[in-house]
């Protein structure tokens, strides 16, 4: 899921439609920690993300 689903999510938000951005790769990406034992299907992720606009770190949760 990870590239694929984050350049989907971002691609499709009404925020990137509405200023014309888009995504030109995505390159790491990252695990940085783990939720506690009570949700340990959850994994707090980071990714560098290239669009038209430059370079952004991105977080987001893969679950």
């Amino acid at each position: 899921m990870s590239r694929r689903g984050l350049r989907d999510t971002i691609t499709d938000a009404p925020g990137t439609k509405l200023v014309g951005l888009t995504v030109s790769r995505i390159d790491t990406v990252g695990a940085l920690a783990s939720e506690p034992a009570a949700a340990r299907d959850r994994r707090i992720c980071i990714a560098t993300v290239f669009t038209n606009a430059g370079r952004k770190l991105v977080g987001f949760t893969l679950s």
